[in-house]
C-alpha cells in the first residue's frame, strides 16, 4: 500500500506540470520552505513566484522514504518563456518533508548523494509506487 506522504509529493508533482496553481497551494503548509542553488524562501505566495519563474516541469523517476521525509529522482525540464520550447534538462532531487498532511519543505539538490546526506535517506529507501 502507498504510503500517504508519496501520495501527497505525486499530488505536487501533477499540479507543478499542469500548472495548477491551486492544488499546488492546497498540498503546502502556508509557510512552506523551499531551498535550491539560489537560496531558500518561505511561503506558499514564495512557491508560486517561483513556480512562475522556473517554467518547468519534474518527471518522477525514483522515490525514497523514510518516515515524514520524501525524496524524488526527477527529470527536471526548462522551458522558453517566451516560446516554450525546451532549453535544458537535468536529473535534479527534490526532497519533502511532510507535517499534519502537507507539504512544509521542499529542497531541490542536483544530487541524491548530497540530498541523502542532509536528510538521511539512503539506497535503501526506495519505494515503488
Amino acid at each position: 500500500m502507498q504510503s500517504h506522504e508519496i501520495t501527497l509529493v505525486q499530488e505536487w508533482h501533477q499540479a507543478l506540470n499542469t500548472g495548477n496553481l491551486e492544488k499546488l497551494v492546497a498540498l503546502v503548509s502556508t509557510d512552506v520552505q523551499m531551498g535550491g542553488p539560489r537560496g531558500t524562501v518561505k511561503g506558499a505566495d514564495e512557491m508560486l513566484a517561483w513556480v512562475a519563474r522556473a517554467h518547468m516541469t519534474l518527471t518522477p523517476q525514483r522515490y525514497f522514504q523514510r518516515k515524514h521525509v520524501v525524496g524524488v529522482e526527477a527529470l527536471g525540464q526548462w522551458y522558453d518563456p517566451e516560446t516554450n520550447l525546451a532549453k535544458g534538462q537535468q536529473l535534479v532531487v527534490t526532497v519533502f518533508t511532510i507535517e499534519d498532511q502537507r507539504i512544509t519543505q521542499i529542497a531541490r539538490y542536483d544530487n541524491r548523494w548530497e540530498a541523502f546526506k542532509v536528510f538521511g535517506l539512503q539506497d535503501e529507501d526506495e519505494v515503488h509506487p
